[in-house]
């Protein structure tokens, strides 16, 4: 793997052994850690900057100090606002994931209630695991491990007794729907 400071002010060659310093590299950061180079730029004598694709770079030579490229002419013309639009871009990205990290305050309900009991958590959880059941959620899946993921979810929300029964309200009547479906259906 090339370190991004083992790259920067490289030489490019290409086919007719034209020569370049490589002059920059754009790089995705928004694929993970290990951000692939995306672009890569230089300045031919008494041209305007120029950029390729990564994949244009067809090999590397003299222990990595060489970049070899099909043909240095054949760059595309980098625009004069092409590096503060990327910048603009990165910043936007930035800030967008570092927003994502941070919790925004939730609306707390218009009337106070004591948080959730044991007892009425465990009611929520065997009336959702019932509607689940009957509704066929589970299927192939593991249903232990689907209602682990809701105890501790609901846990981490923190409900307040009147949260817990309205959720509890709504398993119920899922099931109660079911029913009369089921009614209507072996009726008619």
């Amino acid at each position: 793997m090339a370190m991004l400071s083992d790259l920067l002010r490289r030489k490019l060659i290409d086919e007719r052994g034209r020569e370049a310093r490589l002059g920059d590299l754009a790089v995705d950061l928004s694929a993970g850690d290990y951000p692939p180079v995306t672009y890569l730029t230089w300045r031919l004598p008494g041209k305007t900057q120029l950029r390729a694709p990564w994949g244009a770079v067809r090999g590397v030579r003299s222990g990595g100090r060489v970049l070899r490229l099909d043909d240095l002419e054949g760059g595309e013309p980098v625009q004069e606002d092409w590096l503060a639009q990327a910048v603009l871009l990165v910043c936007y990205e930035l800030r967008m994931a570092a927003l994502a990290r941070t919790p925004t305050a939730l609306p707390r309900a218009r009337r106070h209630a004591p948080a959730a009991g044991v007892a009425d958590l465990q009611d929520l959880f065997q009336d959702v695991e019932r509607t689940l059941e009957e509704i066929d959620f589970f299927k192939k899946r593991n249903p232990a491990a689907i209602l682990r993921t809701v105890r501790a979810v609901t846990r981490r929300a923190g409900l307040d007794a009147r949260e817990a029964r309205l959720f509890r309200a709504m398993a119920i009547e899922v099931r109660k729907v079911l029913d009369r479906v089921r009614g209507a259906k072996s009726a008619g």
